[in-house]
């Protein structure tokens, strides 16, 4: 753990060096617009080559054209809104990669500007005998940097092939047609190629501003890739690190968050480096591992964890609904792995609910749980320190579908008991689907928890449960705290006896996340 704020790594890039990141090193959010423009790119192709189909059928009627000019004319703008259908098609399946759409990006640019070059010459000089100054070559060639990002110095050199469409065009029309030399037609030949020019220039704008946003999500040693959440105080992220080949996940609180209290800030502030200190103080393999914490050169706090691929319990549930009882027993008693050392070391999560326990796949291990999100841990028998109260006196902290009727009252002289009594209520979550004490507001919820007793989960759940299993939920959810278990560690040898049918094994458990892949 870093004590003291870490200098933010940066990457030195020119205009024609690729900063890191993403394909092309064009940063992510950048590529995913990058798509959605291309797309929308060929949507706009495609009807103004359609457009181009109706106008050549109208000169036609109108005897503008000869039965020659007229099928070249319509092949031509066919073609051209055959292919840029197909290109809008292909962005939008998901089995091309970024750095494919950009390719189709480009060939459908010079595709477009070839069939441009030659209808639009063809149309003016049949209509009014002398061929056209500027055709849609040249704003194409400008604009299209706009639209698909690309490393310049690449975008030169297509911009420069494309702008060959316009001689090419004149080539054809000469050999084709037979019109007449003239020296004009060096002027439509010449305009595309100083369109490539200010297309380099365009291209290099849009290069630095990929740059600057890739420095701007560097934490550390680590790049941002993707955001996996977004809250109240921050942001989770999908980060690399610029050596290591692992991947990682950045929590990070952004300034601007605090900047309208400085007391409340500087608060909220001392809680996240104690989540850090708290989460890196403990070495079960079922708590999430810490890598890194510090402060960026932004002001933006930030702390690194291991990255898990899986699913949250609450998610679980929602998705594949009530679990069985032998794969609860087996979640739970991992729960307690965590929570057990946490309580030993003086620590009480406060938090414990569905969504801060995570399911996994972790190295050869299948249905591996972690403890998440320490952010209200609380440590026993200790004062808040630094000068500045971490809590308001007789403070609520807690989810309220998950709160201990301690916890309710803001009682300050809370335990290990009450995480146990959070975690009857996700057993029961896991068992029925349902919260212990359903309710249309929160402030009923919690009224519920401290006055009435839950119904028997038996009763909601949709499989048969053993009568050990619902007895150990029942007494974690006991209103005096002396009645509850007094440990983790009872909680887990309790469920170590309760006898389940069929047992959930590593072999069942590793078919099921090959069934469902998850995650």
């Amino acid at each position: 753990m870093t004590s003291s704020p870490p200098t933010v790594f940066r990457h030195t890039a020119s205009a024609d060096r690729p900063p890191p990141g993403g394909s092309f090193g064009l940063a992510p959010e950048l590529l995913t617009k990058a798509r959605a423009r291309v797309r929308w790119f060929a949507v706009a192709m495609t009807v103004m080559s359609l457009i181009g189909v109706a106008y050549t059928l109208t000169w036609r009627t109108m005897g503008l054209l000869d039965q020659q000019a007229y099928v070249r004319q319509l092949l031509v703008f066919g073609v051209n809104a055959a292919v840029a259908g197909a290109v809008w098609w292909l962005v939008r399946t998901t089995r091309f990669s970024d750095s494919r759409v950009l390719h189709l990006g480009l060939f459908l640019e010079f595709w477009i500007c070839l069939g441009a070059a030659i209808g639009t010459n063809m149309a003016t000089y049949a209509e009014q005998g002398v061929m056209g100054q500027l055709s849609w070559v040249t704003p194409v060639i400008i604009l299209f940097p706009l639209i698909v990002p690309y490393p310049p110095r690449r975008m030169l050199v297509v911009s420069l092939i494309v702008a060959c469409t316009e001689p090419i065009s004149v080539l054809i029309m000469w050999f084709t047609l037979e019109i007449p030399r003239d020296p004009r037609h060096f002027e439509v030949a010449i305009q595309p190629v100083l369109a490539a020019g200010l297309a380099y220039f365009a291209a290099r704008v849009i290069w630095g501003l990929s740059v600057e946003v890739t420095r701007a999500r560097r934490i550390g040693s680590y790049s941002l890739e993707e955001l996996l959440g977004r809250g109240g105080m921050g942001e989770v992220w999908r980060a690399s690190h610029k050596l290591l080949a692992r991947p990682a996940a950045v929590k990070l609180i952004h300034p601007e968050v605090l900047a309208y209290d400085s007391t409340g800030a500087q608060a909220a502030l001392m809680r996240f480096e104690q989540e850090a200190q708290a989460t890196a103080s403990l070495r079960s393999p079922h708590t999430i591992e810490l890598y890194d914490f510090g402060r960026a050169e932004d002001g933006s706090f930030y702390y690194v964890m291991e990255l898990l691929e899986g699913l949250d319990l609450s998610t679980l549930v929602e998705k594949y609904g009530p679990q069985e009882p032998a794969r609860v027993t087996s979640l739970l008693m991992q729960a307690c792995h965590s929570l057990e050392e946490a309580h030993r070391a003086g620590l009480i999560h406060r938090d414990v609910k569905p969504a801060n326990m995570f399911v996994c796949r972790y190295g050869i291990d299948d249905d591996f749980v972690k403890v998440l999100d320490f952010g209200m841990v609380k440590t026993r028998g200790d004062s808040e320190s630094g000068g500045v109260k971490l809590s308001a006196d007789h403070s609520v902290f807690g989810t309220p579908a998950f709160m201990a009727p301690e916890q309710v009252v803001g009682d300050d002289d809370i335990d290990g008991r009450t995480d146990l009594y959070a975690l009857g209520c996700v057993g029961y979550w896991l068992l029925t689907g349902q919260y212990v004490f359903p309710a249309r507001t929160a402030p009923e919820m919690m009224a519920l928890h401290l006055r009435e007793s839950p119904e028997p989960p038996s009763a909601l759940s949709p499989l048969p449960l053993p009568a050990g299993l619902e007895q150990l939920i029942l007494r974690c959810l006991e209103k005096d705290p002396e009645l509850r278990p007094q440990s983790a560690d009872e909680v887990a040898a309790r469920l170590s006896e309760c006898p389940v049918e069929p047992a959930w094994t590593a072999e069942r458990a590793r078919e099921w996340w090959d069934t469902h892949s998850a995650g």
